[in-house]
Formats: structure tokens, C-alpha cells, sequence
């Protein structure tokens, strides 16, 4: 929220290590110019990738270290604009893994 007033002028954002939490990553889904997105090693989960789904222009995500399932990665399957995500040593398995790709073949996903 201490980025309200530049939100439409952020396009990479990094909460890595941090303690943003579910609820809280709701407030990025305002920011509509972002492309960049990293949340290696929070405690995000499959819920607050439901936020991310209108996000047009993201291109890169990290959710490596996460807590991110099977369950968040069907959030993650309609945003076509995905160039990149890394999902190691999170929740997600390789069947999930495969039907995301399969939804994003364009898409490099590391897991």
C-alpha cells in the first residue's frame, strides 16, 4: 500500500524473503503495468495466486520456495502472458507441472 500512488509506474517488483502474506499480495493485483514478479521464499500459497490472474502483462514469476501447490498453478494456466516461472522447492509436483505446461506450451517453467 506505500506504493498507491506509483502503482501504474511499477513493473518489476521483488518480495523475496519477506513476510507478505496471502491476503496481502491482493493489493499487487492493482498494479497493471507489472511484468516482473518474484516471491521466492515467502510464505505465499495457492490463494494468492488468484490475484495474479488479470495480471496481462506479467511475464515472469518466481515462486520457488514457496508454499504453492497443484491447486494455485490452475490460477497460473490463464495467464497467457507468462514467459518464465520457477517453481523449485515448492509444493507443486511434476503431474501439476505438466498440465501447466500443457496449458502454457510457450511458457518456460522450471521446476
Amino acid at each position: 500500500s506505500l506504493f498507491s500512488n506509483i502503482k501504474n509506474n511499477i513493473s518489476h517488483l521483488d518480495l523475496s524473503k519477506t513476510k507478505i502474506s496471502d491476503q496481502a499480495l491482493g493489493t499487487v493485483k492493482g498494479y497493471r503495468n507489472l511484468t516482473w514478479l518474484s516471491l521466492r521464499n515467502t510464505g505465499i500459497g495457492d490463494r494468492a495466486l488468484e490475484s495474479l490472474v488479470r495480471m496481462e502483462f506479467l511475464t515472469y514469476l518466481n515462486l520457488v520456495g514457496t508454499k504453492v501447490s497443484d491447486n494455485g498453478l490452475k490460477s497460473l494456466s490463464s495467464i497467457k502472458s507468462l514467459e518464465e516461472i520457477y517453481l523449485w522447492n515448492s509444493k507443486v509436483s511434476k503431474k501439476g507441472v505438466e498440465n501447466l505446461r500443457n496449458a502454457l506450451p510457450n511458457t518456460k517453467i522450471i521446476y
